[in-house]
């Protein structure tokens, strides 16, 4: 195995490496040339060579997902990457696979459409042998796209039969799962896979909606209606399409089950009347891929149950429904999503700041600014302030040019600096797609905008560390231009910042929001307007309590004299205390213990059709 591992360490294309793998498999087992075939299933002859090959070498007392991450670890981490491929730990694998395999009687049938290496069939075998089931082979199938990953998944799952047939005390035979070379996404999974009490497992590609190529975001479309959520997403829907009496299970991106892409994600399912039987949120794969995922399986059963997946460990407990966020709800709670601004009138609205696709030529740095104005003192009338939401965290702002449609002319005229940076963006328009379109009427400004200038404004980048424990929202005065980095409510009271930084609006998000990676992703649409605020009444009542409370926080906040990322990198004790104070003046507001407990069931009993506008 070892020589294996270093010859596929030494390939650099799938040719040579399938070529490589099958050389290297036959020089560990001590085999001659065609041995190679015979590993990679392309033929069944001399099998009892095999047997006493595999045997000696002790192969077969071996680890076969060894093999499939001797692959990982050979192949380029950025290709890998850019696939949205990673290796499988068994833990992680038994999310899914050990609810998916609880009461399963002999003869089931399993497919992993998104296979690789094979390791969910590997597992599935193991698991199917510590339950006293013999693996039926001949309906144990696979998808895998690379012909080099399928070759591997070939081999392992012949090895780990093979493996399981010795520790039984049955006679040798290579039986090796039948994987088929192809796009899953193209294939008739019902022709495929044909067996209607089967289960359908396996860890889609982590595909982004920034890293897809056109023609996977035509295969959104085409199968989840969206080209706007994660790659994994049209897996879901292929295997809700095929589900029958039997049942899947799938590790995904925790994205996929968040914000804006869950309703997308489950609507074929639960239109369908199928069921989520066992979920576990949000948890960090750490190893190459240190993303968070979450695991889930669907079919109709009954017994339901949701986990905690700590340090390779899961804890389960009853669930009486798991919604589309995967949470634990109860029967006829419906959990919000994606309000589109139908808020009560004493709320302010939360906005998004401008969009910048301009190839960075309306953007200028400080310096730039400077080194400008000493040459052309004029600029100044053209320039205007702006923060993005790096530059709000880390106590920064930069400066865009911005003119008037009808003063475009007389600022060309009146500025050299100008008529280049006009020549520089008309080139990088016309560039782009629609490039024509992109210049009607907003010449020298940014595309995607409005005018979003503000006097005094709450800001909430929308992303950050998921080490922040609360919401690193603040006031910025103006005037300046918000990118669209950032999301603001331009003059609002403390009382409405003082709500976002407590821990209470912390736990909503976590709940309703995204992640970007492992960061947080706050959103408008998904928390802020499913937020469950406090009543006019309230307000009068807790407001000025908030307010003060508020206030000492950024008094404390200010005495640090750093900027907000360093504040909350390593948190001082007098922003924690002011912190503190103001969670308890919140949560006294909304008649809430300090305890998490009971949170969520107060707070979507405070719900009201008010300030919903859809829901699962």
């Amino acid at each position: 195995m070892k020589s294996l591992v270093q010859a596929l360490k030494r390939c650099k294309s799938d040719e040579e490496m399938s070529h490589s793998m099958a050389m290297a498999a036959a020089k560990a087992l001590g085999l001659d040339g065609d041995a190679s075939s015979l590993l990679l299933g392309r033929s069944i002859s001399g099998g009892i060579e095999l047997d006493v090959a595999l045997d000696e070498c002790g192969l077969l007392m071996q680890d076969p997902l060894l093999l499939g991450q001797a692959l990982q670890e050979a192949s380029d981490m950025a290709g890998r990457q850019s696939a949205g491929s990673y290796f499988t730990p068994r833990s992680v694998m038994d999310l899914v696979l050990v609810p998916l395999l609880d009461g399963a009687e002999e003869g089931i049938a399993a497919m992993d459409p998104a296979c690789g290496s094979g390791n969910f069939l590997v597992r599935a075998i193991e698991l199917l042998g510590e339950k006293g089931l013999e693996p039926a082979m001949e309906r144990m199938k696979g998808i895998e796209i690379s012909q080099v990953s399928a070759d591997a998944a070939i081999l392992s799952t012949g090895l780990a039969y093979a493996r399981h047939l010795k520790r039984n005390g049955m006679p040798f035979a290579w039986r090796p799962a039948e994987i088929l070379v192809a796009d899953a996404l193209e294939v008739d999974w019902k022709e495929m896979f044909p067996y209607r009490n089967g289960i359908i497992a396996g860890n889609p590609p982590f595909l982004g909606k920034g890293r897809m190529d056109r023609n996977q975001l035509e295969q959104l479309m085409r199968i989840a209606g969206s080209r706007r959520v994660d790659y994994c997403i049209a897996w879901m829907e292929k295997a809700s399409q095929w589900l029958t009496d039997g049942a899947y299970g799938f590790v995904v991106s925790s994205s996929a089950c968040q914000g804006e892409q869950a309703e997308t994600a489950w609507r074929g399912a639960f239109g369908r009347g199928q069921t989520v039987f066992s979920a576990v949120k949000d948890f960090k794969w750490s190893g190459d891929a240190n993303v968070h995922c979450s695991a889930f399986c669907v079919g109709r059963r009954k017994d339901i149950k949701i986990g905690s997946f700590h340090d390779g460990t899961v804890e389960w407990r009853p669930a009486e429904r798991i919604c589309e966020y995967l949470l634990s709800v109860p029967h006829g709670t419906k959990f919000p999503i994606a309000g589109n601004g139908h808020l009560p009138s004493h709320v302010p609205r939360c906005w998004s700041g401008v969009k910048p696709i301009d190839g960075g030529n309306l953007l200028l740095s400080p310096m730039e600014k400077d080194e400008a104005l000493a040459k052309e003192p004029l600029l100044a009338k053209w320039l205007r302030p702006c923060i993005g939401g790096r530059d709000f965290l880390h106590g920064r702002r930069r400066w865009c040019i911005w003119i008037d449609h009808d003063e475009v002319q007389e600022a060309l005229d009146s500025s050299s600096f100008l008529r280049e940076v006009d020549g520089r963006l008309q080139r990088f328009r016309m560039d782009v797609a629609n490039g024509e379109r992109l210049l009607t009427g907003k010449r020298m400004q940014f595309v995607q905008s409005s005018t979003k200038m503000f006097k005094s404004a709450i800001c909430i980048p929308k992303t950050f560390t998921e080490r922040h424990q609360w919401v690193p929202a603040g006031i910025v005065h103006g005037p300046c231009m918000v990118m669209d980095s950032i999301y603001f409510i331009p003059d609002a009271s403390l009382c409405w910042l003082g709500l976002v930084v407590s821990s209470l609006h912390h736990f909503w998000m976590e709940l309703a929001g995204g992640k970007h990676c492992a960061d947080y992703r706050y959103s408008a649409k998904c928390v802020w307007n499913t937020f469950p605020w406090l009543s006019e009444q309230e307000l009068d009542m807790a407001g000025k309590d908030i307010e003060d409370a508020t206030n000492d926080l950024l008094m404390e906040r200010k005495r640090c004299n750093a900027s907000l990322a360093e504040i909350y990198a390593n948190l001082p004790r007098n922003v924690e205390l002011a912190h503190r104070k103001l969670d308890s003046v919140v949560l006294k507001a909304y008649g809430l213990p300090s305890c998490r407990d009971r949170w969520l069931e107060v707070l979507m009993a405070r719900r009201t059709d008010a300030n919903i506008d859809r829901f699962f």
